[in-house]
């Protein structure tokens, strides 16, 4: 079992309020075509001291394990101070949305590795689209588990400056191929 308390606690101890305001101003100045002190410094580096590691196929299945392996990058920002975002999200792949039309998706735990759709659910040719369900997100394929990601991040994450931000949604023709 992961101690994700003890790491998140490490995160609220850097959490500068400021910095990251500041960081945000400059980013939003810089893709608005604002003028800017500086451009703004991303560097995405592993922690410079040990920190958890799991494979994929780990971190699909546990909260925390993919919360903790996401947070490595936020902790590093704030080590550099530099202009990164800290964030993270629910990490479930490209077919979150495929998922909830129907399409099985497999997690290999011999590699490591993002998960993909086992096969297409539309089988005729041309495809026809009336074939699928409106999903629910609450309760069809990989969204309820996105939205119950994101409900526990929020809650652990809460005074440590570290933002959730929009899953892996691919558009509606990546969508269509998986």
């Amino acid at each position: 079992m992961v101690d994700i308390d003890r790491w998140i606690a490490k995160l609220r101890e850097l959490f500068d309020p400021d910095r990251i305001e500041e960081a945000r101003d400059r980013m939003s100045s810089t893709w608005n075509f604002k003028p800017v002190d500086r451009p703004p410094l991303s560097i995405t580096v592993p922690p410079p001291e040990p920190w958890p590691f799991f494979k994929y196929s780990e971190r699909f299945y546990d909260l925390d394990k993919m919360l903790l392996h996401q947070l490595a990058y936020a902790y590093s920002h704030y080590l550099l101070r530099d202009d990164g975002i800290p964030c993270v999200r629910a990490d479930y792949g490209t077919g979150i949305i495929a998922s909830g039309f129907g399409s099985e998706i497999i997690v290999r735990k011999d590699l490591d590795q993002m998960p993909w759709v086992k096969e297409p659910i539309l089988k005729s040719d041309p495809p026809d689209i009336s074939e699928l369900k409106d999903p629910d997100p609450y309760s069809d394929g990989l969204m309820a588990k996105v939205l119950e990601a994101e409900e526990y991040f929020l809650e652990k994450l809460d005074g440590t400056g570290v933002s959730v931000y929009l899953c892996d949604t691919q558009s509606p023709i990546d969508t269509a191929y998986l």
